[in-house]
């Protein structure tokens, strides 16, 4: 039931009835990283959806030899979602901060319960289209806040 809980939080799985959750049940792995661990590294390919049960996560990214810390993600927090529908590398490094225990539910047992239940694929990916879409929303709004004043 923790985890069914925990899955609540996660934004691609909003609105799904506890019945819709527990089918996600058989495909939830668990995995704990120590303190400075590299849990996603940039640049590879992604694998899977992880949910921080404990503990906190560094993301950054690498250009040459900087690294810039993105954001601190929490207990109740996710990272690695476009894995999931996204057959490519990763896009940023993922770093245990302290002692971290995460939910993992890999790309393809998740695309195999998709396929297999169309209504519940349905909900998951509109739930996918309303996060990326806040996420575009969000780097546009930036994108204009950073933009240098240019004079011709």
């Amino acid at each position: 039931m923790e985890n069914i809980e925990l899955l609540k939080k996660v934004r691609i799985f909003q609105g799904l009835s506890d019945d819709e959750l527990k089918k996600f049940g058989p495909i939830v792995g668990e995995e704990q990283f120590p303190p400075q661990a590299v849990i996603i590294e940039e640049g590879m390919e992604g694998r899977a959806l992880f949910i921080i049960r404990r503990g906190t996560v560094t993301v950054t990214k690498i250009d040459g030899e900087v690294e810039t810390e993105l954001v601190k993600l929490v207990a109740g927090e996710e990272f690695g979602e476009m894995s999931l529908v996204e057959d490519t590398v990763t896009s940023a490094r993922v770093t245990a901060y302290n002692d971290v225990e995460c939910l993992i539910i890999n790309r393809e047992p998740f695309m195999q319960l998709l396929n297999n239940d169309l209504s519940l694929s349905n909900k998951v990916f509109r739930n996918f289209t309303k996060v990326l879409s806040e996420r575009l929303r969000n780097t546009s709004s930036e994108l204009v806040t950073w933009k240098p004043d240019i004079a011709f």
